[in-house]
């Protein structure tokens, strides 16, 4: 018998994304994800009303997966780190800690973090191709203004729960994202400005107002605010096609 090794691959992806996926969606129903900030504003309601997506295609979802992979893997080394390494004196290592902030109606999860005292350094990883890792890294005249706005936003919005999950002041908050090339597993750590704790409460700030003040998330329309953020966004939405024809 010929195995269809693409389709059984799929298959399991599909399979693993479900498990931590809906047990996440019955406990925090209407909530907004972290790992979606600065996203479409018409993508976040329509989630928040327990609209169901298409699934990723097979190679967009292996790419999804890899990233999950490193994850995972990053994971792992840390316990280790700290089990054998971790001296008291160095402070408190945090992984895959659930973050909420009810007043923005935020859940989610944020990779790594370090207290240490009056002091919080957070990390998220970020695996990339090399297009994204040259815009992000390469010569500075080929750089993006604005490469990663959507990863900025979600790590300060990770900033905001953990500042006040631990009364620490916002100016003690350290952030850093972790790039993982998947083209050739080149690492670098780039520290993120503290000002993306204030960005990302305005964006969920904002999203909450939308979403108090429209309870048909169906009736928006590209053009309408933040319908989409990002004008690229429509090319990988999950609703393309089924409750929205996306941004022409």
């Amino acid at each position: 018998m010929k195995l269809d090794l693409e389709l059984i691959y799929h298959q399991y992806i599909i399979s693993e994304n479900k498990k931590v996926r809906e047990p996440y969606k019955k406990k925090f129903k209407g909530w907004f994800s972290a790992s979606s900030a600065g996203q479409c504003f018409k993508k976040q309601l329509l989630r928040a009303a327990g609209k169901a997506g298409a699934e990723p295609e097979g190679r967009v979802g292996r790419l999804l997966r890899l990233g999950t992979i490193v994850h995972i893997d990053m994971e792992k080394a840390l316990e280790r780190y700290a089990e054998e390494f971790l001296f008291p004196d160095d402070g408190e290592i945090y992984i895959e800690e659930e973050i909420k902030i009810p007043e923005l109606n935020v859940v989610g999860h944020l990779d790594i973090a370090n207290k240490d005292k009056d002091e919080l350094h957070i990390y998220d990883i970020k695996t990339v191709a090399s297009y994204k890792w040259r815009k992000q890294f390469g010569r500075v005249g080929n750089r993006d203004k604005n490469p990663s706005v959507n990863y900025e936003q979600q790590i300060g919005t990770y900033g905001i729960g953990m500042a006040n999950e631990h009364e620490i002041e916002p100016h003690k908050v350290f952030m850093y994202l972790c790039w993982y090339n998947k083209d050739n597993s080149a690492i670098k750590i780039k520290e993120v400005p503290s000002f993306w704790m204030d960005n990302a409460f305005e964006y969920w700030t904002n999203l909450n107002e939308a979403y108090n003040n429209n309870k048909d998330p169906e009736s928006l329309t590209p053009g309408d605010e933040n319908v989409p953020v990002m004008d690229w966004e429509c090319r990988y939405c999950e609703y393309q096609g089924t409750f929205c024809e996306g941004k022409k």
